[in-house]
């Protein structure tokens, strides 16, 4: 699929970050997916670590990925952009909700152990809900955005390491007033992963698409 949108190597900010996270989030999918296939011929340490360490992975950058869409949505209706706010905001509670269903069935689990029912069902849920997404974020949304916001810096928006530093792994299905309170949200991330065991040693099979921990740094 040719694509209008290119995002940088490196996101600058908000916008550059929803991109970048797609990319990863499909790329996971992917490997994930490919360590399943591979298991359901016999079992394997290795392909039920890479299998793990992808849906570890994928609840990383779906987090980051969200932190980044609230921002975006909060600049464009600050700039009385409405439509296109509502546009990526789209089914965010069901999306959000999925974000921390994942994150509780993975919660106290290394990569090698995490091929529970529970876990796989969680991990297709919001699969399924960013497949409905991936293509409006990349032939309409964020084209759209980047015209409405301008080039990369000057758009009002957090940077890419500011985003990553308040992607909570709990977000609340319906926004709450903390949520755009910086102290607070980049509390809330850090309690996340200090509570919730999600550091992990991850497959070098993955070592491409390892996500920086959200919570400050």
């Amino acid at each position: 699929m040719e694509r209008r949108w290119q995002e940088p190597k490196e996101p600058v900010d908000a916008l550059d970050v929803i991109a970048y996270q797609d990319d990863a989030v499909e790329e996971l999918i992917g490997r994930w997916r490919g360590a399943e296939q591979r298991l359901a011929q016999g079992d394997d340490v290795d392909t039920r670590w890479t299998e793990g360490s992808a849906v570890k992975l994928l609840l990383l950058h779906m987090a980051v990925r969200e932190a980044a869409r609230f921002e975006v949505i909060r600049r464009l209706r600050e700039l009385g952009q409405q439509d296109l706010a509502d546009g990526f905001e789209g089914d965010g509670e069901s999306r959000r909700a999925a974000i921390d269903r994942l994150q509780g069935a993975l919660q106290g689990l290394q990569s090698i152990d995490a091929d529970t029912p529970e876990v796989l069902e969680a991990a297709a849920a919001s699969a399924q809900l960013w497949q409905r997404e991936v293509v409006a974020d990349r032939d309409e949304l964020l084209p759209a955005a980047a015209r409405v916001l301008g080039p990369p810096g000057r758009r009002g928006l957090p940077s890419a390491r500011s985003v990553r530093a308040r992607s909570t792994l709990h977000p609340h299905p319906k926004a709450s007033w903390y949520d755009g309170i910086t102290a607070l949200t980049y509390l809330r991330a850090a309690l996340d992963h200090f509570q919730n065991s999600t550091y992990d040693v991850f497959s070098p099979a993955l070592g491409d698409l390892e996500e920086h921990t959200p919570g400050p740094s």
